[in-house]
């Protein structure tokens, strides 16, 4: 018997093991299969194996001793037979060695091929047949040794291609196929070997295979793989980018390939490379930036290739390289300085190259450098010597590939110069040869310059005819001889720009703006090749974009805006591809945008804006995914915006507005998620605003007015959080403005005007409270404006004009105090116009007109002064026109016609000097028009027609129109003062008219029921001033009182209403007084221990108590004096206590009634001044207790003693002492800071007395310490040491006092700052402040006459600094770092230095931390120079803007070249000043300063500037400005004797005036503009000529337009603007503005109508007739009100249906123009049709039973006449069944008309539907709140029948019902007078028994005719089985699942149950309560506890009541 050993192990182990250890050196007996050798029994063909390579090889050696053998249970494991010298082929036996694991076979003699057998072991893991001599090819089924990990297959003679089923050997982690004789390509499937780590294809040395294609992509999936060696093959294409995922990559081996295109940019990612080898491709392009990540390189081959551009500056990160080989390549630009950082590198190999410059001298830093190769280049300059100091051999042999060649060193054949003695470095001078080229540059100053490049500069200088150097030409930059960059912006140059631009080939950077550069681009810009950004910009070409540009392809930036280039495109741009931001705009380029640039994918900025271009934009425009900027506006392109635009991820702004797209703004634009700004105006896009927008969060601008949108504003405008702008504003949309726009938090600008917008205004908008300006008008929106808008407190403008609006004006209006605009006007407003909108003092227009407002004309109005138009016309305003009317001085337009105002017209509107048009005219006015009137200069219209008044009229009034004249004799009272009075308080009345004699006059006073009559007291003049006491018995409200006079009959006068206050029960304060010199007067300011009277009324005499609060503290006084109230009797006499603290306190006071205090009063607000100190150099005796009456003599006494936050009050007089502030935070003052008397500042006099500085502050004072109103002189200076003074007049010292309105005069130090001295991080404030006549002594030492700083910055503000001197800076001296001084509306003038007369800047040895500023400043006329900055500065500078420096900066010393900061609104010229530092009227300073940060008044306490709303000027002194003007005539339009208002010719318009007066040769200029602003035509020259006629024009219907006119004379002094009153253009006929229609019947059948037609202007012509079209004679009436509305009245009752037609004839407007007829329908609604809705449904129905219920005879129908639906009541007062029959006739009609009542589209609301279904009814359920019900669905009348219920129509219930049997329709109608439950019953039959849903619709109403329920319902028609039922399953038989169908014909309890064949049960399918029906349910061959069952035959059984039913069916297998 035979058995295998591993048999006994694996069957016998446990058993036999000790007997076969004992028994182990027995003789083991082997299986067949097996050999005996040694004992042992070995596989025979494992041997067969080892036997047949012994004898292939003629080898004599045993099988067990061939090599290095593992066997494992006889089997062979493992063979390793490496140099075992075997020979011959491998042989076939080898597939038999299926347990092999690793089979190593290298380095033999093996021939012949791989035998297929191999592929046979599986479970080989290594296989090693590198070395030997295999031909033929790899097997195919290599695939199949799937347990493969290392193939080495390498240095062979393998042919072939690689196979692809070597993907399959997805363990394998070591390929090596190098050195063979491979072909093809690289299979794809290599990249399935995702565990492989070495990939080794190529070959090392010269040797490699043959193969070819490209490296497949999928090579980036092997992402183990430490090294590639594709190397010595033929492989062609690019480097894949996906290489860049094989981040565990070391080495990489490309070289000596076929390879193109560049180095990919990701390479970068592989941070662990130590090796890359590229040498020997053909790939192109530059060195990525990113090579400089690969910080662990070591050795970097790229030699041999075709590489340019210049070295990367980041391979200076390499630091851990050791060998860098570029040579062979066309490398360009300069050796990097950075390359010698590369410390640990030996070899560097340059040659052969295009390289420039010089060698970096720190090349020597390379200290392990061995070989140095920089031969056959264009490096130039000279030779480092410090090149000797490198261990190098040098060499003039050829540097190539062999490793002979790298041990030497090259130079030669370069451009180098030798030193100045003619020498090379004596290291390289005997390698300098062949054909080295000599040197060609030009040197300057030890540095050389290329010739070349210095040409292009001489020939622009040539060409331009400058005179300057080449070097000073622009701004340049050179780099090793070469000019790399060049900026030439406003540097002169025209003429044509020279061919030699093309010379400079290492320039990088060119710009140029603002020269007239002509001609075009030369070609031979081409050659810049290296340019980066090229910018040529406001030049004059008149040629195309050369198509040489495109050569550039370094370019990122090419800038060519503001040219007048012409011609398209070209397309070479498109060769552009690292350009990133290209701007074309503002060109005269035509043709299309070509695809090209699309392709330009790093493109961020694209500005093609202002050209010509047509087309539209290409739809690849979705390519560039890198732009963030795309501005295409003001172009002529067409066609729709391209979906792919929402590819442009990266955009930020999106610029289209202003061309000709049509289509849809495409969804897609809301993928743009970083877009800030999109504009897409004035196109003719179409379509709705996308839903998508809303996804834009990052959006801040969004215009899309001026296109035909239509839809609704989306709501998910919401979500752009960041909008500040939006504008939707002329398009079509409609629908409401949603809610969500609330949401937009920082919007500044809304405009959405003239859409169809309706809705209401959202209350939401008061949550935009950034909102500056908001425009919603000529829209449709109702309702009322939101009470919210009073959030938006930073509005300006605010427009609503034009709407349906309701409601009042909300007083939170008052809220918007910023706002110059508010419109309101063509609404429907009403109630009264708040007073609130006194608060709005900054508005200039005001439009309330064509509202319904009513009400009196707020007192308030008159705070409004900035107001230029006041537009209250065609309201309903009644009461008297305010007298505070004429505080509005600036006033143009007042227009409060078309009102009831009543009252006279106010002397007050005379004061009005600015008024234009006056309008007052279709009021009540009355009284006598004031004469001043006619003093207003510019008054020119005036309307005073249809009112009241009484002649005699002013002179002025040509015309005064119809007036009532007939009360014109009766008294008219004008004013009551006090307004607003209180109850027995004595007050005037004046007026006109008031009788004589005494006792013929009464007055009296009306409230409510009540006739009061006042006494009257004796006044100067009883005719028109009376002295009346209000009577008791009045309270507090709305009071009338009327004069009656008893002459020959009562006269009584016009009511004059006014607020009347009855005594409250508490004290109400009105005033505080104090006993000044001209008796108790009232003030605002309360001090410390003054007297006071604390007056109001209600104050008692019974004692009491004055309160006074503030922070907390208080202080009461019940030992009240009382005196005599100047007007309200008892006045509580107190002394103002101490301790307080100045500020703000608050008085309260009491009184005593009956012993008990009563209510304290209101509270009164006072100003209030705590602890003062008084100081009078007069009160030399004493005592000197700092009190007014005993006050100091000497100021310091006052500081000394007064505390920390008090106040010193000095009086005039002279004060010879020096003052220190000892650090307190006072205010010390002369009176000029009680009354604001400016000549207390001369009056009051400090004089140090030359014994010091006069006032010190050194102590660390704040701005707290004010000093203020004193002259300071005769200083001398604080002493610092023996001999030096610092600060003549005020010495601050780390310290930052506030100097406030002083005159520094006449003060002197011996050192540092005559005037003022700052020191130390002193910041004082230097405000209306004199600095005059200081000075320094020292004549070497002398710095700062007038003010000296020193690490300090004071700001200086409305400061003249003149007649100081110093040896440095007579004016000024700014000394070291944080002298940041400041200088704000400063004249510094006259004085003198020996440097810098005006300011002299030093910084020495600081840091430039603070540039001093000046602006809105002068510097003029200071010796020697306005400004000097010391030669020996740090770099420094100074901020110079909107100021006048004379001179210029050629006034400014600046040999340190500091920084001189010429800004905006500087000038160079003289400021022309007079004597006294004043502005001369042509002064170039007047106007030109800056408003930011400008004081509000000047040097002398005027405003500024002036006039207000101008630009302030320039100086300490803001000037008149009015010399400068002439006076002028009036401007009259048309060229008539008398001005025209009207015109009706839009083509055209003429002026004509006066000359101007006192100069025949004055010259005039004109221009027409509409309201004063020139934007219809700007200034012409009329030269002399006063008739102007100007055509050509497109003037707009129903503007005025105004000419403007202005005079020069031969001084060229410019006259104001002088403007005609304007001319209205009429070229349209009058049309119909609106039509307000009033049915005045619930039902319009019944009532009347009455129809207002509103005409767009007054007309002197038309008629209206009327008809109809059931031809009926109703009665029609209608007037003419205003000559601007038509009012009709049509009597009914109607017929129903019918039509009204009026027909409007001849409408004539004042030019004359005629309308064709205009014809106006009006339908009448249907009898029963009380909603006007068209339908006749459950709504009419419920209205009618209401009205029934209450009687209310509005509602009543019948009888009725006429046939349906044309039927015309005859009511007969009462609700009987004619009625009911009315409404039943109509309502089928109605149903007839529109098959269904109910629209399809209503939401479910209110409660649902109830409804049950039971014996075939379908049974409706109301409760007893529903009064009437409209019920409508549509049924599949094949499967349903509905059967018709009872019709009901009685004076108690009504319920109609239509069944369309034709087309499955049921509609119904019912209506109950009685409120109770009810159902309604509608019986159906279903067809078949299959369930029928129908979808039901309904509407329910409450008595009172409101729906209380709408919606639809799904309602499910179940059919019944009418007896019990089990049908057989299907399918039968069945796997895995059958359905079982059961009828059920009622309501019962079900059981279904699943038996076998034994009658086990196996499952319960059903067990519970089941409704009636058609019933099923599945059985999953699943029993009950949820496991499968087998197959076979089961049952299942129904059991019910009287019921039980079985069937089989059978489960298959």
């Amino acid at each position: 018997m035979h058995v295998k050993k591993h048999h006994l192990f694996n069957v016998w182990a446990e058993i036999c093991l000790v007997f076969f250890v004992l028994q182990s050196t027995a003789v083991a007996e082997c299986d067949s299969l097996y050999v005996e050798i040694e004992g042992n029994c070995y596989w025979e063909q494992d041997i067969k194996f080892i036997k047949d390579l012994i004898a292939n090889s003629n080898l004599s050696v045993e099988p067990l001793g061939l090599g290095t053998q593992k066997w494992s249970d006889g089997r062979l494991t493992e063979f390793k037979g490496e140099n075992s010298s075997l020979k011959g082929e491998l042989p076939i036996s080898i597939g038999n060695l299926d347990s092999l694991k690793t089979l190593r076979l290298s380095s033999n003699q093996l021939t012949g091929t791989i035998p297929e057998s191999i592929t046979n072991l599986s479970n080989l893991t290594d296989l090693y047949l590198l070395g030997n001599q295999l031909t033929g090819s790899i097997p195919d089924s290599i695939g199949n040794l799937s347990s493969l990990k290392v193939l080495l297959l390498n240095s062979n003679q393998l042919t072939g291609t690689i196979p692809d089923s070597i993907g399959n050997l997805s363990s394998l982690r070591y390929l090596n196929l190098q050195s063979n004789r491979l072909t093809g390509s690289i299979p794809k499937t290599i990249g399935n070997l995702t565990s492989l780590e070495y990939i080794l294809l190529g070959g090392v040395g010269y040797g490699g295979n043959d193969l070819t294609g490209s490296i497949p992509d999928e090579i980036g999936k092997l992402t183990r793989l430490k090294e590639i060696n594709l190397s010595n093959n033929e492989l062609t294409g690019s480097i894949p980018d996906s290489i860049s995922n094989l981040t565990s990559l070391t080495h990489l081996g490309l070289s000596n390939n076929e390879l193109t295109g560049t180095i990919p940019k990701s390479i970068g990612n592989l941070s662990n490379l130590n090796i890359i080898d590229l040498s020997i491709n053909e790939l192109t392009g530059t060195i990525p930036d990113s090579i400089g990540n690969l910080s662990s390189l070591k050795y970097l081959y790229l030699n041999s290739n075709q590489l340019s551009g210049s070295i990367p500056k980041a391979i200076d990160n390499l630091s851990n390289l050791e060998i860098l080989r570029l040579y062979n390549n066309q490398l360009t630009g300069s050796i990097p300085d950075s390359i010698s950082n590369l410390t640990s590198l030996t070899h560097l190999g340059l040659s052969n190259n295009e390289l420039t410059g010089s060698i970096p001298e720190s090349i020597s830093n390379l200290i392990s450098l061995t070989h140095l190769g920089l031969s056959n280049n264009k490096l130039s300059g000279k030779i480092p010597e410090t090149i000797c100091t490198l261990n190098l051999t040098w060499s003039n042999r050829y540097e190539g590939l062999n490793k002979a060649d790298w041990e030497f060193s090259t130079i030669y054949n370069n451009q180098f110069c030798p030193s100045s003695d003619n020498l090379y470095p004596t290291c390289v001078a005997n390698f300098m040869g062949g054909n080295q080229q000599g040197c060609t540059y030009e040197q300057k100053d030890k540095d050389l310059y290329l010739k070349t490049d210095l040409q292009f500069l001489k020939d622009m200088i040539a060409n331009s005819d400058l005179s300057i150097s080449p070097f000073d030409l622009g701004s340049q930059k050179w780099k090793d001889t070469r000019l790399v960059e060049l900026i030439l912006n406003n540097s002169g140059l025209k003429a044509a720009i020279p061919q030699s631009i093309g010379n400079p080939t290492q320039l990088t950077f060119l710009k140029s703006k603002q020269n007239k550069f002509t001609g075009s681009i030369p070609d031979s810009i081409k050659h810049l090749i290296n340019l980066t950004h090229l910018e040529i910009a406001g030049a004059e070409f008149s040629d195309g974009i050369p198509v040489a540009i495109g050569d550039l392809i370094k370019l990122e930036k090419l800038f060519l805006q503001n040219n007048s280039l012409s011609d398209s495109i070209p397309l070479s741009l498109g060769n552009l591809t690292e350009i990133k931001d290209l701007r074309l705009d503002n060109n005269k380029l035509t043709g299309t945008i070509p695809e090209s640039i699309t392709t330009l994918s790093n493109l961020t900025r694209l500005y093609l804006s202002n050209n010509q271009f047509t087309g539209t934009i290409p739809d690849s425009i979705g390519n560039l995914s890198s732009l963030t900027h795309l501005y295409l506006y003001n172009n002529g392109l067409t066609g729709t915006i391209p979906d792919s635009i929402g590819n442009l991820s990266s955009l930020t702004h999106l610029y289209l507005y202003k061309n000709e797209f049509t289509g849809l703004i495409p969804e897609t634009i809301g993928n743009l998620s970083n877009l800030e700004a999109l504009k897409l105006y004035n196109n003719e896009l179409a379509g709705s605003i996308p839903a998508s927008i809303g996804n834009l969060s990052s959006l801040k601008q969004l215009s899309l007015h001026s296109n035909q949108l239509t839809g609704v504003i989306p709501e998910s405008i919401g979500n752009l959080i960041n909008l500040t702008n939006l504008v939707l504003a002329d398009n079509k949309l409609f629908g409401e403005v949603p809610e969500s726009i609330g949401n937009l938090t920082k919007l500044t600008y809304l405009g959405l005007y003239r859409n169809e917008l309706d809705g209401v205004i959202p209350e939401t908008i008061g949550n935009m409270v950034n909102l500056n300006k908001a425009y919603l008008f000529q829209n449709k929106l109702t309702g009322s404006i939101p009470t919210t808008i009073g959030n938006l407190t930073k509005l300006t403008s605010f427009s609503v004009n034009t709407n349906k609006l309701t409601g009042t004006i909300p007083a939170t209006i008052g809220n918007l105090t910023n706002l110059d605009y508010l419109g309101l006007l063509g609404n429907q407003l009403i109630g009264t116009i708040p007073d609130e909108i006194g608060n709005l003092i900054k508005l200039r227009n005001l439009y309330l007109s064509d509202n319904e407002l009513t009400g009196s004309i707020p007192k308030v109005i008159g705070n409004l002064t900035n107001l230029k138009s006041l537009h209250l016309h065609y309201n309903q305003l009644s009461g008297k026109i305010p007298d505070t009317i004429g505080n509005l001085s600036s006033l143009n337009y007042l227009y409060l016609n078309s009102n009831q105002l009543s009252g006279r017209i106010p002397d007050a509107i005379g004061n009005i000097s600015s008024l234009k048009d006056l309008r007052l005219n279709n009021n009540q006015l009355r009284g006598i028009v004031p004469s001043n009137l006619c003093d207003i200069p510019n008054l020119s219209k005036i309307y005073l027609q249809d009112n009241n008044l009484c002649p005699s009229y002013p002179s002025c009034i040509s015309s005064i129109g119809n007036q009532n004249t007939s009360k014109c004799h009766f008294p008219d009272i004008y004013v009551i003062n006090p307004d607003g009075p209180v109850t027995e308080q004595m007050v005037t009345l004046t007026g006109l008219n008031f009788g004589s004699p005494f006792d013929s006059t009464t007055v009296k006073f009306y409230q409510d029921q009540t006739v009061l009559e006042g006494s009257i007291f004796k006044t100067p003049s009883i005719e028109t001033e009376l002295y009346v006491r209000i009577p008791a018995g009045l309270t507090t409200g709305i009071c009338t009182t009327r004069v009656l006079v008893t002459a020959d009959s009562l006269l009584t006068s016009w009511p004059l209403s006014f607020n009347i206050q009855s005594v409250p029960d508490g004290p109400n304060l009105r005033k505080v007084y104090k006993n000044l010199a001209n008796g108790w007067t009232a003030v605002d300011t309360i001090i410390a221990q003054d007297t006071i009277l604390v007056s109001g009324y209600g104050i008692d005499t019974y004692g009491g108590t004055v309160f006074l609060f503030k922070d907390g503290k208080a202080f009461q006084d019940t030992s009240l004096t009382t005196k005599s109230d100047p007007v309200f009797g008892i006045a509580p006499q107190i002394v103002v206590p101490t301790g307080l603290g100045t500020g703000k306190v608050e008085i309260t006071v009491s009184t005593v009634v009956n012993g008990t205090e009563s209510k304290l009063s209101d509270q009164l607000f006072i100003d209030y001044i705590d602890d003062y100190v008084f100081v009078n150099s007069e009160n030399a005796d004493g005592p000197w207790l700092g009190t007014e009456e005993s006050p100091y003599n000497e100021i310091q006494a006052g500081i000394n003693s007064v505390s920390n936050d008090g106040t010193v009050l000095v009086s005039n007089g002279t004060y010879k002492e020096n003052i220190n502030f000892v650090g307190k935070g006072i205010k010390l003052g002369s009176l000029y800071m009680t009354t604001g008397d400016k000549a207390h500042i001369s009056s009051t006099i400090i004089d140090g007395n030359q014994n010091g500085s006069v006032v010190s502050f050194v102590t660390n004072e704040d701005t707290s310490s004010t000093l203020i109103g004193f002259t300071i002189q005769n200083g001398s200076g604080t002493l610092i040491n023996e001999t030096q003074t610092h600060g003549g007049g005020i010495y601050c010292n780390g310290a930052s006092p506030t100097l406030e309105y002083l005159n520094i005069v006449n003060n002197t130090a011996t050192n540092w700052g005559g005037g003022l001295n700052c020191s130390f991080s002193a910041q004082p404030i230097i405000s209306h402040v004199v600095i005059r006549d200081n000075k320094t002594i020292d004549e070497n030492d002398g710095q700062g006459g007038g003010l000296y700083t020193w690490f300090s910055s004071p700001h200086l503000i409305n400061v003249l600094m003149v007649n100081n001197s110093a040896t440095y800076g007579g004016g000024a001296y700014l000394g070291q770092e944080g002298s940041g001084a400041k200088f704000t509306n400063v004249t510094i003038a006259d004085n003198k230095g020996t440097y810098g007369g005006g300011l002299y800047l030093t910084l020495k040895n600081g840091k430039a931390t603070n540039t001093p500023k000046v602006i809105n400043s002068i510097i003029s006329n200071n010796k020697p120079q306005q400004v000097y900055f010391d030669d020996e500065n740090n770099p420094w500078g100074i901020d110079i803007s909107y100021s006048i420096i004379e001179g210029g900066k050629d006034s400014i010393n600046n040999v340190n070249n500091d920084t001189i900061n010429w800004g905006t609104g500087s000038i160079g010229l003289s400021p022309l000043l007079t004597i006294d530092y004043r502005l001369d009227p042509y002064s170039p300073a007047i106007g030109e300063g800056s408003s930011t940060g400008a004081p509000l008044t000047d040097l002398n306490g005027d405003p500024r500037p002036n006039p207000e709303g101008s630009s302030p000027d320039m100086g300490a002194y803001e000037s008149m400005r009015a010399l400068r003007l002439l006076r002028t005539n009036p401007i009259l339009d048309g060229l008539k004797v008398n001005d025209i208002s009207l015109w009706n010719d839009s083509l055209s318009l003429s002026a004509h005036w006066k000359k101007f007066e006192n100069n025949s040769s004055i010259n005039y200029e004109y221009a027409i503009g509409s309201y004063e602003v020139n934007n219809i035509v700007d200034w012409q020259s009329a030269i002399s000529d006063t008739f102007i006629t100007v055509t050509g024009l497109n003037l707009e219907h129903d503007s005025t337009y105004f000419f403007n006119v202005i005079g020069m004379d031969a001084k060229g002094r410019v006259s104001e603007t002088s403007s005609s009153n304007g001319v209205l253009i009429d070229i349209i006929s009058p049309y119909i503005v609106s039509a307000e229609e009033n049915w005045t019947a619930i039902n319009t059948v019944l009532g009347d109508l009455e129809l207002n037609l509103k005409i767009s202007e007054p007309v002197v012509a038309g008629s209206v007739s009327l008809s109809s079209s059931q031809a009926d004679p109703y009665k029609f009436e209608y007037k003419l009100i205003d000559k601007e509305k038509y009012e009709m009245t049509v009597t009914g009752p109607f017929i129903g249906g019918d039509e009204l037609s009026f027909t409007v004839k001849g409408l004539q407007d004042k030019a004359g123009s005629i309308t064709s007829d205009i014809i106006l329908t009006y339908a009448v609604g249907h009898l029963s049709d009380y909603n006007v809705d068209g339908s006749v449904d459950a709504s009419d129905l419920s209205q009618l039973f209401s009205g029934w219920k209450n009687n209310d005879l509005e509602y009543e129908l019948g009888p009725t006449i006429g046939n349906v639906p044309f039927l015309k009541p005859e009511v007969d007062g009462q609700f009987d069944i004619y009625d009911a029959a009315a409404f039943t006739r109509m309502w089928h009609w109605s149903l007839n008309k529109s098959e269904k009542m109910i629209p399809s589209d209503y939401v479910n609301s209110g409660d649902e539907l109830m409804y049950m279904i039971q014996n075939s009814i379908f049974r409706i359920q109301l409760s007893k709140e529903v009064n009437a019900i409209d019920f409508y669905f549509d049924y599949p009348k094949e499967y349903l029948n509905i059967k018709s219920n009872e019709q009901i129509s009685t004076t108690q219930e009504m319920m109609l019902s239509h069944i369309d049997t034709l087309h499955g329709k049921y509609s119904m109608v019912a209506g109950y007078l009685e409120q109770k439950m009810r159902s309604i019953e509608i019986p159906y039959i279903i067809n078949g028994k299959d369930d029928v849903t129908i979808t039901a619709m309904y509407r329910m109403f409450d008595p009172e005719g409101e729906l209380i329920s709408q919606g639809t319902k799904e309602i499910l028609f179940k059919p019944l089985p009418e007896e019990f039922a089990l049908h057989q399953n299907y399918p039968n038989p069945f796997n895995p699942i059958t359905t079982i169908k059961f009828d059920v014909p009622e309501q019962t309890h079900i059981n279904l149950i699943i038996y076998d064949v034994r009658g086990r049960e196996v499952a319960k399918l059903l067990n519970k309560e089941m409704s009636p029906g058609y019933q099923s349910i599945t059985w999953n061959t699943r029993n009950n506890f949820n496991i499968p069952v087998s197959a076979g035959v089961y049952f299942y059984q129904i059991q019910t009541k009287g019921f039980v039913k079985t069937r089989k069916m059978i489960l298959l297998k």
